[in-house]
């Protein structure tokens, strides 16, 4: 506390000032809100459209041909990692 605070605080005492603590009370909730990122118009899509658009493709597992592989190739530490 400062210097000049504490007179202040003395004097109100002084001239039969009182202080109250009062129990303190949770703070707010902030209020969240929520701006568009965009300043056109809203683009209204089907899901069928969204999903072209904006969705994961699916993608097919392919079965690799692994006899091409010269496995001889491969680093000697890298075989034993790998349990070849």
């Amino acid at each position: 506390m400062s210097k000049d605070t504490k007179k202040k605080v003395e004097e109100y005492l002084a001239k039969g000032g009182k202080i109250t603590k009062c129990p303190s009370e949770p703070t707010p909730e902030k209020e969240i809100t929520m701006k568009p990122n965009h300043s056109g118009l809203a683009n209204i899509m089907t899901l069928l459209e969204g999903a072209l658009y904006y969705g994961e493709h699916a993608r097919k597992k392919k079965k690799r041909d692994l006899s091409k592989i010269d496995l001889s190739t491969i680093p000697e530490n890298l075989k034993k990692k790998l349990g070849i």
